[in-house]
């Protein structure tokens, strides 16, 4: 009876590979499956509020008149520019 290389190698490769299913496998598994179970009752939920009239975020933007915007800018004067962003210059509101 002798102990081998190739015995000692095997048993603890399985070993290892039992401590990586145990300690980072399942706990992954686990919150994959609670995501996906919780996905479907967000939607509900969204269902739920639509067809029950409440408010929701995908309201369509509101339109302004170019005539309120030019009363409201001064037409567009430089002394009330505050600046540009992404879809263009920026005007402050006259009070």
């Amino acid at each position: 009876m002798g102990i081998f290389t190739h015995d000692f190698i095997s048993h603890s490769l399985r070993s290892s590979s039992r401590a990586f299913t145990r300690h980072i496998g399942a706990p992954q598994v686990l919150t994959y499956t609670l995501r996906l179970l919780s996905q479907p009752s967000q939607a509900r939920s969204i269902i739920k509020q639509h067809r029950q009239g409440e408010d929701t975020d995908y309201d369509d933007p509101t339109t302004i008149e170019l005539t309120v915007l030019r009363a409201a800018t001064s037409n567009f004067s430089a002394e009330n520019k505050l600046g540009e962003g992404g879809f263009g210059e920026v005007f402050k509101e006259l009070e």
